[in-house]
């Protein structure tokens, strides 16, 4: 799967910087990798389902929000 998030495209406005994804019945998300657009490459692993996660360029875990 893949989502795509940009930041700036809109007039006086932001676009919402949230990206979900279904899973169907898998309880757990395997790896997570984000590319970030410095080019930097940040992998998370064993995020469970049914939550809001926050991630931060350069940081090496997800924080619940």
């Amino acid at each position: 799967m893949e989502r795509i998030i940009r930041t700036g495209s809109s007039y006086l406005s932001q676009s919402g910087l949230t990206a979900s994804f279904g899973l169907g019945n898998h309880t757990t998300v395997d790896s997570l990798s984000i590319i970030w657009p410095s080019g930097k490459i940040d992998t998370y692993t064993d995020i469970k389902n049914n939550r809001e996660i926050f991630i931060k360029e350069g940081s090496n875990w997800a924080e619940d929000l």
